[in-house]
């Protein structure tokens, strides 16, 4: 995904971002056994950002999620989950 987004023209500031959270929802979810993305449900998703609220701030919150939905979009447009 982040090879995808570099060649898609994601400024190196951005791509620097999008590896730390993406990595922090891998090990989340791995802690809740969803080893396979069609385990990832979106409770799941709202435990991550539950999970968050007091050691981050709402507009990273808000940040975050939105690279983890772009994430989760991108895995449907290329037909890795539904």
């Amino acid at each position: 995904y982040l090879l995808n987004r570099r060649v898609a023209g994601l400024r190196r500031n951005s791509l620097r971002r999008y590896a730390p959270v993406l990595s922090d929802f891998i090990a989340f979810v791995e802690g809740r056994s969803a080893y396979l993305l069609s385990n990832l449900t979106p409770r799941l998703f709202d435990e991550f950002r539950q999970s968050r609220l007091g050691t981050h701030k709402p507009y990273t919150n808000y940040t975050d999620a939105t690279i983890i939905k772009q994430f989760l979009n991108w895995t449907v447009a290329r037909k890795m989950l539904r």
